[in-house]
């Protein structure tokens, strides 16, 4: 599993447009927008989206996402599980 957190878009598409990626990947973000706009990206369909609910999100943006099937949320004390 490759897990990206706390990367900017930018910065995060050079890394996925230049590293050779395993099957399963996930990318872990606090911000809802950043996770809607990987949704849009088709390449990025078998991505597990997480949205991580400490950092920079609001109990009405964690409710949105709970809205969203593709996306996922995550506690803190959980992160760690997700490593393994």
């Amino acid at each position: 599993m490759i897990l990206f957190h706390g990367l900017n878009w930018t910065r995060w598409e050079q890394i996925v447009n230049n590293t050779p990626l395993p099957r399963l990947t996930s990318f872990v973000e606090d911000r809802l927008a950043t996770l809607k706009n990987v949704i849009k990206e088709p390449e990025l369909d078998g991505w597990s989206l997480y949205l991580g609910d400490w950092g920079y999100n609001t109990q009405k943006e964690r409710a949105e996402a709970a809205s969203i099937p593709r996306i996922h949320l995550l506690q803190l004390s959980d992160f760690s599980k997700k490593l393994k």
